[in-house]
């Protein structure tokens, strides 16, 4: 697997193409004329533009996110001024001189099948009743957190505007790949992947896949090859200027569209004009082309006639020193960008972690059995992160000073909670401080959005103010407060209470859950609830998410990340047992793809019986549906909650023990997924259900006890009045036996 963005390292062997690219880039500054010029396109000539998409969102979250706003106006650009949206397939036949196309004609397609193109894409493609072409890579699809599931698919390609095709089997960097991999190895990797991907679109979607685009727009003589020897009929790459008649059928150019791409941007784009009409008696000059042009003069991998390159008028003086500065910064790349493989071992053993989170920006891969990924990129620093070890991030300069070695220090957090008011009550939060530094507690739970949905930092985050979230702000200095528990090597957890928000629901009803009568749905302590199917609700959440994890936390955990449990309700969707359940994996999906460049863990809170029950729990929580979208899942084991018991144990409160082991074991033959991915929350606080005992240090350790012999990656003492003793926990220094009931 390849990580790419490549790391800048430079040993100063690609001086001389560096110097070159100087030269070159002076010559065509220097030379050309000063006049501001684009060639009209003939009107007998098919202007065709093919646009790329990747993924979409409120907010921009990444370089390659399109924002609803700006892609509604995008489309209604294209429809308000004549263009015509055509299928692929016809520009496909049109390069080969096998059909025409219209005056004005526009391909749109999307790369790596992200989710947003189920969920946000979709909406506006159905409204337009316009073509698209999706190019994925089939092994991310029901697998990467990102990306949409094969019935996703199924339901695009259904609509009859979508049609499949191939983006390769897993996104690799060829040129890596051919670096690394001997001739024989990498001409069959490179048969796996063009070849797999038709296999399985075929099987899955019944699709015929002819059409490819190439990972990174890379390509060569050889890939053409391999390429046309698979079936293939078309391939696509990335380069900024219009279709020509007589292109290779097999390196189709494509504009990357981003959120910039708007206004007059977006108008040159579609029209392929860089600037006024051109004077008379100057030669023409495409600013797109001659900069690609001088990408593929240096790119070993490619074939670009010098005469492509060296056509061109005048620039604007600006245009032209900024036309010059990406030339250059794109050849410095070129020469320091290496490949670079890292290892991840665990600190204690020294053997490799396999499976080990390796994220660079916005981008995350993991490690394969010898622990080991291979990366080019560019980012100040990498992060790491495994399951049942603390997070991690390195410099690049540490990394390779390093040799590309990574030492992830085991971890299995025990932790206790603070509620919105317990972190700022000096009183309550010292005395949770003294406690974990004198027994084995080596983690705090923080609600940073409580129960009552109020926000205990001052968040930027608009909503947040307006919704009446701000009224009472109980971490003054959270930056500060986060450093102090870093500097006692503690783990931080966010807990963020998400669809239970009376505060937004209250201020915004359109968001809320309301009674069959349209009333405002309120639960048993009145509080009122927001719309699971409200993406403006999503939004809001993940949001104060980011803000949690910029502040330092290592972990988000989300709780009340469910329908409310109650009967006779309306939401803005009809509700069953398989909208719910979308709802609430769909928004922690979201969550953990926005969260990725902050590289901490995401987890969420269920309740108990979610471990036995097979359908939903009549909330959205299904553990087959959960566990993809997060790292952890935690939940809340309390032997006062199960009022119904266990099998086999109809008295929970005398067998605490057998509450925790069995729901944990029970969960985990189920999911399919390790013990370490489950960390439960266990009952440190009086009964309310059945004779109202105290839970004293004997039940307290039962669950402990309990939860370690199953193997979680440690536990979670809940007690909503924050007030804990050391009774049933080990203590600094002594040997404290855990003994399971025999």
């Amino acid at each position: 697997m390849i990580l790419t963005a490549p790391i800048k390292t430079w040993d100063g062997a690609g001086l001389p193409r560096l110097v070159l690219a100087f030269a070159i880039g002076a010559a065509l500054w220097l030379s050309a004329p000063r006049c501001f010029a684009a060639e009209p396109v003939s009107p007998e000539t098919p202007r065709v533009t093919i646009l790329v998409y990747h993924r979409f969102g409120q907010t921009v979250a990444d370089s390659m996110t399109v924002t609803t706003p700006v892609f509604e106006w995008q489309l209604d650009y294209i429809r308000q001024h004549g263009y015509s949206v055509v299928p692929l397939a016809d520009v496909v036949r049109y390069v080969k001189g096998q059909g025409p196309l219209p005056a004005r004609a526009v391909a749109i397609t999307a790369d790596d099948g992200h989710r947003s193109v189920f969920t946000v894409m979709k909406h506006f493609i159905e409204r337009e009743r316009i073509p698209v072409t999706l190019f994925i890579y089939p092994s991310a699809i029901s697998n990467a957190s990102y990306a949409m599931t094969w019935e996703q698919l199924a339901a695009l390609k259904a609509t009859g505007l979508f049609s499949i095709e191939s983006h390769s089997y897993w996104h690799p960097n060829f040129r890596t790949e051919k670096r690394r991999l001997s001739a024989d190895a990498y001409r069959k990797f490179l048969e796996m992947q063009m070849t797999k991907p038709r296999q399985v679109l075929a099987r899955r979607l019944d699709s015929s896949a002819d059409m490819l685009a190439w990972p990174f727009g890379i390509y060569d003589d050889e890939l053409i090859a391999a390429a046309r020897s698979a079936g293939y009929v078309a391939a696509f790459t990335i380069e900024r200027r219009n279709v020509a008649r007589d292109d290779n059928v097999m390196t189709i150019p494509r504009f990357l569209v981003t959120d910039r791409d708007k206004g007059e941007a977006f108008a040159l784009m579609l029209s392929g004009r860089s600037a006024k009409p051109r004077e008379k008696g100057r030669t023409p000059y495409n600013t797109d082309a001659a900069i690609f042009g001088f990408f593929k003069f240096f790119n070993k991998a490619d074939r670009f006639p010098m005469s492509k390159f060296v056509r061109f008028a005048g620039l604007r003086f600006a245009a032209e020193v900024a036309a010059i500065a990406v030339l250059l910064a794109y050849v410095m790349g070129l020469a320091a960008a290496e490949a670079f493989t890292v290892t991840v071992i665990d600190a204690s053993t020294k053997r490799p972690l396999e499976g080990a989170f390796v994220t660079i920006n916005d981008k995350v891969a993991r490690t394969d059995s010898n622990g080991t990924l291979e990366i080019e990129g560019a980012a100040d620093e990498i992060g790491f992160k495994a399951w049942g070890y603390r997070r991690k991030s390195v410099a690049l300069r540490d990394l390779t000073a390093q040799s590309g070695q990574v030492a992830l220090t085991p971890l299995r957090p025990k932790a206790l909670y603070l509620s919105f008011y317990g972190i700022g009550s000096t009183k309550l939060r010292e005395a949770a401080l003294d406690l974990i530094g004198r027994t084995e507690l080596n983690a705090v739970v923080i609600d940073v959005k409580g129960d009552r949905g109020m926000v205990a930092f001052k968040s930027s985050v608009p909503l947040a103010e307006q919704a009446g979230a701000q009224h009472v702000i109980t971490m003054g200095d959270a930056r500060a407060t986060l450093g102090r528990l870093h500097q006692q090597h503690l783990y931080a957890i966010a807990r963020i209470v998400v669809f239970k928000d009376d505060p937004l629901a209250t201020a915004r009803p359109e968001f809320a859950v309301k009674r069959a009568n349209g009333a405002l749905f309120r639960d048993r302590e009145k509080l009122a609830w927001t719309d699971p199917f409200n993406h403006r609700v999503w939004d809001y959440n993940i949001a104060i998410a980011i803000e949690a994890a910029s502040l330092g936390f290592d972990e988000i955990q989300f709780d009340y990340v469910r329908f409310p449990d109650a009967s006779g309700l309306k939401f803005s969707k009809p509700t069953d047992m398989k909208s719910r359940m979308a709802a609430i994996s769909g928004f922690l999906g979201e969550a953990r793809r926005r969260l990725t460049p902050y590289n901490v863990y995401v987890a969420s809170d269920i309740f108990g019986y979610v471990t036995w029950n097979l359908d939903d729990t009549h909330i959205g929580q299904r553990l087959e549906e959960l566990s993809p979208a997060v790292d952890y899942i935690s939940p809340m084991l309390y032997p006062s909650c199960f009022q119904f018991g266990i099998p086999g144990y109809r008295m929970p409160l005398q067998h605490p023990y057998e509450i925790v082991f069995l729901s944990l074991q029970n969960a985990r033959e189920r999911s399919g997924i390790p013990a370490v991915r489950f960390r439960p929350w266990l009952q440190a606080f009086r009964d309310y259900a059945f004779d109202r005992r105290e839970f004293t240090g004997r039940e307290i350790r039962a669950q402990i006890s309990a939860a370690e012999k199953f193997g979680s990656d440690g536990w979670m003492l809940w007690n909503p009045r924050n007030t804990y003793t050391a009774d049933g926990m080990k203590v600094a220094g002594e040997r404290c036996k855990d003994e399971a009931p025999q």
